[in-house]
């Protein structure tokens, strides 16, 4: 086993995109770089996710100056609207452990029949369908990436 070089995790991890063989990218990919975060918060009914994103939001806002804009984009709205594209429906009134257990046996099929990626893809097509309804992208202040043009009513990151 050979020694590791010193600084080979920061050069790793300061590697442009692209850099390493094992990452796959496309002209298209590129085109969609953005300089913003998106971060996802996922557990189960009343565990404390929606708590947990508040905090983080204002952590980010509060003490790193970034502009948030919160979208509650529920998988298991998406499980619900996706259960008939794999022959299966959602009673919408099952509740407590029923519920829960149905969301995610539908959850696991679907994942099971489109790739585990499935309700992440969802999610992404949902944030950009709602970019694209709301301005699209245009030049990111101080660099040479896009940003969206509008989160909700507000601009962010770009030359008025």
């Amino acid at each position: 086993m050979s020694e590791p070089r010193a600084g080979t995790l920061l050069e790793e991890k300061s590697a442009p995109v692209g850099a390493n063989d094992d990452v796959v990218t496309s002209p298209e990919l590129e085109e969609r770089r953005t300089p913003e975060l998106v971060i996802g918060f996922v557990g189960p009914v009343g565990s404390g996710v929606t708590y947990c994103s508040e905090i983080f939001a204002r952590l980010l806002q509060e003490d790193y100056g970034y502009t948030v804009k919160k979208n509650d984009y529920k998988l298991s709205d998406l499980i619900i609207e996706a259960a008939p594209f794999i022959g299966e429906e959602f009673d919408k009134k099952l509740s407590g452990f029923a519920r829960v257990d149905r969301l995610q046996t539908l959850g696991n099929k679907l994942r099971e029949r489109f790739k585990a990626r499935y309700l992440a893809d969802k999610v992404i097509e949902k944030i950009a369908l709602e970019r694209v309804n709301n301005g699209g992208y245009g030049p990111a202040t101080g660099s040479g990436l896009k940003a969206p043009l509008i989160l909700g009513k507000e601009r962010i990151g770009t030359e008025r």
